[in-house]
């Protein structure tokens, strides 16, 4: 892939995840119920998502300011992957009261998204 290329993907990736970590951030139930279920819409369940949104914002922001600026985005971009490696982590660590489709969605998603930020931090220039 060549470098403009490259650099557009890791821009588009990091401008898609500031996106979803925004609207997590804003409206936690309904972005994360598929994930965690109802709790994700009740008081005590939107702290950690809200939590969690925050650190993912500034992680994929500063991928994406850094982008932006021609500066390096490596580090900011294996800060998100290991978010999601994270993220799945957690989902199947639960065993029960998880929606039907969340361990295998998120399992996707997030691993899916995981791989991508790190193939991304790994042909950037550091």
């Amino acid at each position: 892939m060549s470098s403009s290329k490259l650099h557009r993907s890791a821009t588009i990736f990091a401008a898609g995840r500031v996106t979803y970590a925004a609207a997590l951030l804003c409206a936690p139930g309904r972005v994360a119920t598929g994930w965690v279920g109802e709790e994700a819409a009740r008081g005590p369940g939107t702290i950690g998502l809200r939590g969690l949104a925050g650190r993912d914002l500034l992680a994929s922001g500063g991928a994406l300011l850094a982008l932006r600026r021609g500066r390096p985005a490596r580090a900011w971009l294996l800060a998100c992957a290991i978010g999601d490696v994270t993220d799945t982590a957690a989902t199947l660590a639960v065993t029960e009261g998880l929606p039907p489709r969340s361990r295998w969605g998120t399992v996707a998603l997030a691993g899916g998204a995981a791989v991508i930020g790190a193939v991304l931090a790994s042909r950037l220039d550091a």
